[in-house]
């Protein structure tokens, strides 16, 4: 094999996990766009500068024993 032909094939397999890694980075950031971490929203409502619907999606038992009073409330059955 020529050192031509190595080259080339390092330059393809090269690129081929290129694309692989810029995949993954965007399917992060878009996951990213949308979730977030609880520092991030005790930080937003400490400083007011929420930009943000946090969704409270537990069942109807478990937001009785511990309101999340900043949230929309979306219950889910309760499971018995």
């Amino acid at each position: 094999m020529s050192s031509l032909t190595r080259y080339q094939n390092r330059s393809v397999a090269f690129s081929k996990s290129l694309r692989f890694i810029v995949s993954g980075i965007r399917a992060l950031a878009r996951k990213l766009t949308f979730e977030t971490d609880c520092a991030d929203v005790y930080s937003s409502f400490a400083s007011n500068t929420v930009d943000f619907v946090l969704l409270d999606v537990r069942g109807r038992q478990a937001y009785k024993q511990r309101p999340c009073l900043r949230c929309d409330q979306y219950p889910v059955a309760d499971d018995h």
